[in-house]
Formats: structure tokens, C-alpha cells, sequence
């Protein structure tokens, strides 16, 4: 079944007109899709999934036979098409170990993971049927298509492979058509073929579709429309169709002006591993943007097929960060890691976005190379690692609550490594062990810096009691960094306070602090006694978790007081004044 005949006047093979179809099978479905449509043209949903593609290669196993390499190779074609301007995330089911019922669910993991994260293009090269992708079962239709949560991020998906597009049958539904219509995610169209098609046929006209979208920047009706009007093998790409808006407003971030490497005269600019990379970009005088968001990477990895063909991996990320535009400009820096593999196609991408006109554009150097030798450093120091729970005054022993917030800065001359190579990763363990997460790629540097790196997420649903939480992580020469703290979380929601004390104690005459921790906002109210009871100062002040109320030593008359013991009695309020605590403390003042 082929569009295609509704626009054939005087040819037989060839479309005569564009056309597009959108096959729903509901008013419901017909009302998600229109409200998609809507979003599509009015909300730009920016971010570095927009200028992202992932490329997925089905295994050489198919029943009987076990050398279908050419699905890797396909994949690996696109790679280079693509070019290096932007992120190319690859699945190539043969990396992946079956299980005892013969698929591969890592495959499928992946899959589903990479396009929650988002992607602006998604093809697939391999074997397929109207309800799922691969003979493994990479991605079914019963079972997958639900799991998909990425309805702000909604992919087109073209798909070399057959049968994903056979709407046309009353028996059964089809990836291609109901992929369009899923409430949580999904993608925003579909090129799929509707019948058995010729695998190599099939690539060659995907490969067209894929030219036209990245080189000459059309649209995606547009890019189909020449690949069908221009194919050789017109036996084949008859049996695809386009599901979704014809006019659909989309298209990859616009290239503008090419990132500069400051300080640096040769044909291609080369650095050792160590050395401060410095770069700055220009946006020219009709852009507004205040932000560019910036990734670099190392050289591509490799893989070798059983036939000895090889194909490769996208580069390891070694700085994550952004920089503010000033003047149409921006700069920013960074120091190459020891574990960043060397080559001579490193890159840099800065993503920008302007709010005026709701455009994105994509700046970037490349190639870079980076040799295989380090330059010698000094640095023998630690990380400095600082781990917050709840509060910017977070302190090691503190109360905290079940579900607390969670912030950790690491701080190192040499940059930390972000790498995620091999034994060297950024972990988090919570209580000794019992969950050790892998948190290497949630970390981004700070504004403008190239050596101080930030996460925040929140703990859930921790239990009443002690709780140790330790952070292992390394610079970007490898010194290791290890930090741990202790914290309580309590029992239940009402008001506490504890670690009251004074600092110092004993107290000069000048003063100093009377600090607390509290498990919630509160009022606080301080009181300083004698020892025969007669009050002569009280301090006002407010917080939440650490409190922290400062005293100049002085009367209430502004006079100082001698030296000699005190009682002080600390009141805390939560601020719907509903609960209070108090607790009596004693001070020692000296001269």
C-alpha cells in the first residue's frame, strides 16, 4: 500500500505531488495529534536533544543466519553523513548479550532511555514487523510504546525496515502509525514502509531523506519527497509513507559562526592532555542570546565486527558547562583530562537560543586534536568535595528531613574529570554501600569556570535514623577525592532541636555565635540569663536546619558584660507558630 498512487497523473512510479498522511483511528487520537500540532508551532522545548540524532543498527543475527554485519555498517554511514556539528548517540544491538528467551532487553533499555532523553531524529536500520523492531524484540509495540515519556521532546523516526508502517490492515496495529498518537510520548512523524522492503534499497533512500534534512536544511515532507522523486529503485521506496503533519515546523539548531581557539596558530588546533584549552565564539549583531551552553569531546572510540569491519562509538564528554554572552560574545576554557583518548577529531559544541526570535543555533570547532603525551603537573592534591543536605549550612552530624535536597560541589586547579571512563567515575554511596550510584554525567561546571563542577537532585524516602552519604571522585590528572558525611533524618515531622551550642566557649568579651540545627523553618528567640536569673540580653532571628545568631557580647543598655558563667535559654517557633522547642544552655565569657 503506497500514498504515492493518489498523486501519479501521467507517471507510474514517481509522486507527482507531496502528500502525507495522518492515520488516526479516533476523534481522540485525531484531537492529541491536532494539539501536538499546535505545541509544534507555538513552544520551542530548547535544549541539547534538539540538535541530537540517534542511530540505531540491527545485530547479524536473523534465525538461521549470522552475518548480516551490513546493518552496522549502514549505521556507520549515517555516522559520517551526520557529520561532527552534531550529537550522534549510537545503538548497535550486536554490543548486547541475549537472554534465555533469545532478546535483547538492554537493547530495548537503551533505546528507551536515550529517546525519553530526547532526539530530533531517530532512524533504524534492520529487520522489523508492523508491531516491533529486530527479531530480538528491541522495541515492541504492546509492551514498549507505553513506556515512552518524552512529549515534549517527540522525535521524527524513520525506519529502513519492513512492514513498520502497514496501516492498513484490520487485524493488527503498526509502529509507524501508532507511534504518533501516544499521549505521554512517542514522535512527532514517521517514514515506514507499509510492506517487505529491500534492505539495502531501503537505506539508500533513508540516506537520502537524512541528506536533505542536514544539508540542505528542508523540511522532513520536503526531504522525503526528493528522496522518492530522485530514487533509483522506485520498486522499493513506493512502499513508504509519511505519517504526520506535511508542514510540520521543524528543523535541526542552525550553524552560525565556528567556535576560535585563543592563543593558537595551527591548521588544526592541538593540545595536550593537561594543557587549558581556551576558546571564544561569536553569535553575530541579529541574535539575542544571554547563554551559550557548552559540551566538549574526545576522540570516537572503536568496535571491530567478526568480518573485521569497524565502526565507532561517539567520543567521551570532558566538559559540560555555559558561559554568558556578552557584546555577541562568549568565551570559556577548560583543562583536557588524562583519560581523554587521543586523535585528531575532538570538537566543541556551544548550543544558543535566542528568546526573541525562538531559535536555536549551534556554534562548534572541530577538528580538534589531542596528542597522547601529558604535560607535567604539580598538582598532587585532592578534590575538594562539599556535600549539602537541606541547607546551605549543612554541617556533618546535622538532621535533615526524609526527602531532603542534595548538593554537591567539587573543586580542583586541574578540573574534575567528567569522563565516566573506566575506574574513574564520580560515585555517590548512601549508608556504606547499600546503593552506590554512578552520578559522573549529572554534573556540569559552573558558570564561566573550568574547576569547579555542581550536582543537585533530592534523596527520597529515607528512613528514620543515621545515614552516611560518600562521594568518590577524581580531578582531571586522576588525584582521588573522598568525602563522607553523617546525617539523621527523625521520626516524625514534629519540631526538634539539637547540637545547640555557643562558639567559641569559653566566649571573649567581643562576642561570638550561638548556632543550633532544626529539622525545619523557625523564629528563633534567644535569651541570656545570669546565674542568679536576671535577663540582660535577648537576640532575635530566624532560619532553617542550621541556625546560626551572632552576639557582640553587650547588655540590652549596650554595655559589656563581665566575665564569668551564664545560662542561655534558645526558643524556636516554626513560622505557622503551631510548634515551639526550647532548650537551656550554658556560657562561660572571658576576657
Amino acid at each position: 500500500t503506497s500514498d504515492d498512487f493518489f498523486t501519479m497523473f501521467i507517471q507510474t512510479e514517481l509522486p507527482e505531488v507531496r502528500i502525507a498522511r495522518i492515520p488516526v483511528l479516533s476523534q481522540e487520537e485525531f484531537g492529541l495529534y491536532l494539539t501536538r500540532i499546535e505545541e509544534n508551532y507555538t513552544t520551542l522545548h530548547t535544549g541539547w536533544w534538539r540538535n541530537s540524532v540517534l542511530l540505531m543498527a540491527d545485530d547479524e543475527n536473523n534465525n538461521s543466519t549470522d552475518d548480516e554485519y551490513y546493518f552496522t555498517e549502514d549505521i556507520e554511514e549515517a555516522v559520517q553523513l551526520i557529520g561532527t556539528n552534531k550529537l550522534v548517540k549510537r545503538i548497535y544491538a550486536t554490543d548486547y548479550e541475549r537472554d534465555a528467551f533469545n532478546n535483547k532487553p538492554a537493547v530495548r533499555d537503551t533505546l528507551i532511555n536515550t529517546l525519553n532523553n530526547g532526539v530530533m531524529l531517530w532512524y533504524y536500520m534492520g529487520h522489523g514487523h508492523a508491531d516491533k523492531l529486530g527479531e530480538e524484540n528491541f522495541f515492541n509495540l504492546a509492551s514498549d510504546v507505553k513506556r515512552l515519556a518524552n512529549s515534549n521532546r517527540l522525535p521524527l523516526f524513520i525506519a529502513a525496515s519492513c512492514n513498520v508502517g502497514q496501516f492498513d490492515s484490520n487485524d493488527f496495529d503498526c509502529l509507524g502509525r501508532n507511534l504518533l498518537f501516544q499521549s505521554e510520548g512517542g514522535v512527532i512523524a514517521s517514514i515506514t514502509a507499509s510492506r517487505i522492503c529491500l534492505g539495502a534499497e531501503s537505506h539508500i533512500f533513508a540516506m537520502k531523506v537524512m541528506s536533505e534534512l542536514v544539508n540542505n536544511e528542508v523540511s522532513p515532507m520536503e526531504a522525503f519527497y526528493r528522496a522518492k522523486t530522485t530514487s533509483l529503485y522506485t520498486y522499493n521506496s513506493i512502499k513508504f509513507n509519511y505519517f504526520g503533519d506535511p508542514y510540520l515546523n521543524w528543523r535541526f539548531p542552525k550553524l552560525i559562526n565556528p567556535l576560535v581557539v585563543t592563543e593558537d596558530s595551527k591548521p588544526i588546533p592541538s593540545f595536550w592532555k593537561r594543557q587549558m584549552i581556551q576558546f571564544q565564539g561569536d553569535t553575530g549583531d541579529s541574535i539575542n542570546i544571554e547563554t551559550a551552553v557548552i559540551l566538549a569531546f574526545d576522540n570516537d572510540a572503536s568496535g571491530t565486527l567478526p568480518n573485521s569491519e569497524r565502526y565507532s562509538y561517539a567520543g567521551k564528554v570532558i566538559y559540560k558547562g555555559t558561559s554568558p554572552v556578552s557584546d555577541n560574545s562568549f568565551s570559556s576554557g577548560f583543562t583536557i583530562p588524562d583519560d581523554a583518548k587521543a586523535g585528531d577529531k575532538a570538537r566543541i559544541i556551544a548550543y544558543l537560543y535566542d528568546e526573541t526570535s525562538r531559535k536555536d543555533y549551534i556554534s562548534s570547532l572541530n577538528p580538534i586534536k589531542i596528542y597522547n603525551q601529558t604535560l607535567y603537573s604539580n598538582d598532587t592534591t585532592s578534590p575538594k568535595i562539599t556535600i549539602l543536605l537541606d541547607s546551605p549550612e549543612f554541617q556533618s552530624g546535622d538532621i535533615v528531613s526524609c526527602n531532603p535536597s542534595l548538593i554537591i560541589k567539587i573543586e580542583d586547579e586541574s578540573g574534575i574529570n567528567i569522563t565516566n571512563s573506566s575506574g574513574h567515575p564520580i560515585l555517590m554511596s548512601l549508608d556504606n554501600g547499600v546503593t552506590v550510584s554512578n552520578i559522573t554525567d549529572e554534573f556540569i561546571y559552573e558558570e564561566s569556570s573550568s574547576t569547579v563542577v555542581v550536582y543537585s537532585s533530592t534523596l527520597t524516602e529515607l528512613k528514620p535514623g543515621i545515614h552516611s552519604l560518600q562521594l568518590i571522585a577524581y580531578d582531571n590528572i586522576n588525584n582521588l577525592g573522598i568525602e563522607t558525611v553523617n546525617f539523621k533524618v527523625t521520626t516524625s515531622e514534629d519540631l526538634h532541636l539539637t547540637d545547640m551550642f555557643p562558639y567559641p566557649n569559653p566566649m571573649p568579651k567581643d562576642g561570638g555565635y550561638f548556632t543550633a540545627v532544626v529539622n525545619k523553618p523557625v523564629d528563633v528567640s534567644l535569651k541570656i540569663f545570669t546565674l542568679s536569673g536576671r535577663k540582660i540580653r535577648t537576640l532575635q532571628g530566624s532560619g532553617s536546619h542550621y541556625l546560626q545568631i551572632k552576639w557582640d557580647g553587650l547588655d540590652s543598655n549596650g554595655d559589656e558584660i563581665a566575665k564569668g558563667n551564664y545560662f542561655y535559654n534558645l526558643t524556636a517557633k516554626s513560622l505557622d507558630g503551631t510548634e515551639s522547642v526550647k532548650k537551656l544552655g550554658k556560657l562561660i565569657i572571658t576576657d
